[in-house]
């Protein structure tokens, strides 16, 4: 993806901005989509410097969409489904993950999410407005910064070492792999972040690899 100079000036401000809120990472909760194709299921360079090295995650064949959370205490319930994801199905997960999030995060969490389509539907946004207490909207061109991006790569190669052979299989084999998430897994991606806003700042804006 390429950077232009307003991206990466948008990038420092809202990195600064990050810098001002190192103990809000504990109780973030990172949220994102993924797809995974049964055909090529090897993990994404979510950045690279050449274009040509970029590894997609398949463009052919059957596939599955996932949604995921991670926190600073352990994962979401994945929700692994075949059609697009469409408004009503994320406010339906939004519904579940804050009951799921009540409990784990009694004193409050921080709702994180990217500004793509989905997420900008009016259903979507209203539903956010009126339920979530606090949201912390990531630029849609800074994966490097979300730790969950980590993670799909991670799941992405733990899946291709195990050459499912059906839709069904990978459902189960991305399952199998998403329970091994837990608290020391995770940790060190949360203790990241102020490293990683930090390095966008050093950087101008440019892309940083984590």
């Amino acid at each position: 993806m390429k950077l232009t100079p307003e991206r990466k000036a948008a990038r420092v401000n809202f990195a600064q901005e990050m810098l001002k809120r190192p103990s809000d990472w504990a109780y973030t909760c990172f949220t994102d989509e993924c797809s995974f194709w049964l055909t090529r299921c090897k993990p994404d360079k979510v950045w690279a410097t050449n274009e040509m090295e970029i590894e997609g995650g398949g463009t052919h064949g059957p596939k599955v969409h996932l949604w995921g959370g991670i926190t600073s205490r352990g994962d979401l319930t994945l929700e692994v489904f075949e059609e697009n994801l469409e408004s009503d199905r994320y406010v339906k997960i939004m519904k579940k993950k804050k009951q799921e999030l009540n409990q784990m995060f009694p004193e409050g969490w921080i709702w994180q999410q990217d500004g793509s389509g989905v997420h900008r539907s009016n259903d979507s946004k209203d539903f956010v407005r009126k339920n979530m207490d606090s949201v912390l909207e990531f630029l849609g061109y800074s994966p490097d910064l979300s730790p969950i991006e980590n993670v799909w790569g991670w799941l992405k190669g733990q899946v291709n070492n195990d050459m499912p052979t059906s839709v069904d299989g990978l459902r189960k084999c991305i399952r199998k792999h998403w329970k091994q998430l837990n608290e020391e897994f995770l940790q060190p991606y949360f203790d990241s972040m102020p490293e990683r806003v930090a390095a966008v700042i050093e950087n101008a804006g440019g892309k940083i690899n984590y």
